[in-house]
């Protein structure tokens, strides 16, 4: 080991998962994800678009991150004698409301989101198929005879726009679609149009000519950001009620909230700032 180059505040570790691992993160699990590794990473490089945006979850996994979060945001997790008893107690209360209110309402919930795919999904196809057909100019009337000598001189026909002109202008129109939209859906679906053919045309020059390919994208890419918050609302409900009937303590609102994230490696220093973190605050 080069001795300049690496020590004990670097020691040569990165941060990124080897290759051979990939298979086995949260986010490529197959009982989490309908997407494969193989396939995210093939659409990355072609799209230009992060692996993480290109995941398509399935809706029950996105069910368990929205539980966490809301727990996270709203409810007091104790704190005990040991450091384990924080996550201990998390856990508690996170298995409590999953199985006692949201494994009830699973099934709702999943089929209120398969609804809102298919929405998606038809919405999605009429902008790329209304998108994708080729204009053809209009052929002009063949002059009369006598008008050739009365008529005045012609104008000269506008240039056609190139292909990155025409792309570039229907890429911005689903921006300003977006912007002026006045539902989630459709929000949700010209938002993903523009990031999406945005992102395709950066990488390769044009976004092509596949609805099928561009729908399949565009689609899971809206389906996160919709699905995620359509599915946080129902379970936002249901840790309020969890929160009434279970008798447990709301995080009170804050004008200016504050989030104090320890993380690092073993033995950093972690447990010995909590106890000053707790005296501070």
């Amino acid at each position: 080991m080069d001795q300049k180059s690496y020590s004990a505040w670097n020691p040569g570790i990165e941060s990124e998962i080897p290759p051979a691992y990939r298979e086995l993160e949260t986010i490529y699990n197959p009982a989490n994800v309908f997407t494969t590794l193989a396939e995210v990473n093939e659409l990355a490089a072609e799209t230009g678009i992060s692996p993480e945006e290109l995941i398509s979850f399935r809706p029950h996994r996105l069910v368990l991150h929205e539980l966490i979060v809301r727990i996270t945001a709203d409810i007091v997790v104790l704190e005990g004698e040991y450091e384990e008893d924080l996550g201990i107690n998390f856990r508690t209360i996170a298995r409590k409301i999953f199985s006692k209110y949201v494994i009830p309402n699973l099934m709702q919930i999943e089929h209120s989101f398969e609804t809102m795919r298919t929405k998606i999904e038809d919405m999605t196809q009429s902008e790329l198929d209304t998108a994708l057909v080729q204009k053809t100019p209009a052929a002009s009337a063949k002059p009369s005879f006598w008008s050739r000598f009365s008529a005045s001189k012609p104008k000269s026909p506008a240039l056609p726009q190139s292909r990155q002109e025409r792309e570039f202008e229907l890429i911005n129109n689903y921006k300003q679609r977006g912007l002026n939209a006045d539902d989630k859906l459709s929000r949700a679906v010209y938002r993903s149009l523009y990031r999406v053919l945005g992102s395709i045309a950066t990488t390769r020059g044009f976004i092509g000519n596949d609805p099928v390919y561009l729908k399949n994208i565009c689609v899971r890419h809206a389906c996160n950001y919709l699905g995620s918050r359509e599915i946080g609302s129902k379970v936002g409900k249901l840790v309020n009620e969890a929160i009434t009937d279970e008798g447990y303590e709301r995080i009170a609102d804050a004008e200016k909230p504050i989030l104090i994230s320890l993380k690092g490696a073993s033995a950093a220093g972690k447990s010995s700032l909590r106890p000053m973190l707790s005296e501070m605050m």
